[in-house]
């Protein structure tokens, strides 16, 4: 694999994950309620040296490689780790404990709605995808009022990848699948996007 940018750094989580809040929602308070899910997201690739930051601050992704498998346990992992919080609450406090436990959800919840939906809800692999080595590019995020750096960043990472290496994104929206096209992805089912190293 050639050399492309280098990954960011732990340190920068919770700055990532707040980019990424205010890319995927609508507006200021919206993105304080997704902060908990973003938080999560980037804390599950941060560790694995998939997120990465433009130079400047405003834009970001997820770019690393695509295992089914990985992607199942991350969520498997985050979710039992979440769960045993609530059920540790709800059995430490007594029996009001489940009554709070239940309210640990509502924050997580209220997030999850804020965020675009298409963001969330699909997998980037489908049986229009190539086969081959596959690299994820998700979480494409831009700051609000700037503009491309995030698409820079992911063309540089595109350009690091090894020959016959397939990269796989799924769009949230229209205009991103006509972003994804523009750094010559071809268009699947459903907003899913590969594109094969030449």
């Amino acid at each position: 694999m050639r050399t492309g940018p280098a990954p960011a750094r732990l340190r920068r989580w919770f700055a990532l994950a707040w980019l990424m809040s205010q890319a995927f929602t609508k507006h200021q308070p919206g993105a304080i309620l997704a902060y908990p899910v973003t938080l999560l997201t980037v804390g599950i690739y941060l560790p694995r040296r998939q997120v990465y930051e433009t130079d400047d601050g405003t834009g970001m992704v997820i770019f690393g490689r695509f295992r089914i498998s990985n992607e199942l346990s991350a969520a498997a992992l985050v979710f039992l780790a979440f769960l045993g919080v609530v059920v540790l609450t709800g059995v430490t406090i007594g029996p009001w404990g489940l009554n709070v436990a239940a309210l640990l959800w509502l924050p997580f919840t209220l997030g999850l709605a804020q965020l675009d939906s298409g963001a969330l809800s699909m997998t980037p692999v489908g049986p229009e995808t190539p086969r081959g080595e596959r690299w994820q590019v998700a979480a494409l995020a831009q700051r609000p009022d700037t503009r491309l750096t995030a698409l820079l960043l992911t063309r540089s990472l595109l350009a690091s990848l090894p020959s016959g290496a397939v990269a796989v994104a799924a769009a949230a929206d229209d205009r991103l699948l006509a972003a994804y096209q523009r750094l010559g992805f071809t268009k699947g089912k459903r907003r899913r996007v590969y594109r094969v190293t030449r």
